[in-house]
């Protein structure tokens, strides 16, 4: 049984972009952060010591990073 004040992932994204003091700006700095650390992690060498906590091999970390560049590059050309 869920506890009721524990929010998922997608629940905290969506309150940070959608109840941010400081307005749109925060959508803004939310979806650059999220484009700049996928842009980090294409950059990172690919090797063992990258390995998020030694339980993701950067191999997988990188294509995630890849796939959501992807997808933001699809949705920005629509």
């Amino acid at each position: 049984m869920a506890r009721k004040d524990i929010l998922t992932n997608e629940q905290i994204v969506k309150n940070l972009m959608n109840y941010n003091k400081h307005g749109a700006l925060g959508q803004v700095f939310i979806m650059t952060a999220i484009e700049k650390y996928a842009e980090m992690v294409m950059e990172a060498p690919d090797s063992p010591e990258n390995d998020l906590n030694a339980l993701i091999p950067m191999v997988i970390w990188k294509s995630t990073a890849q796939d959501v560049l992807n997808r933001l590059a699809e949705l920005r050309a629509r």
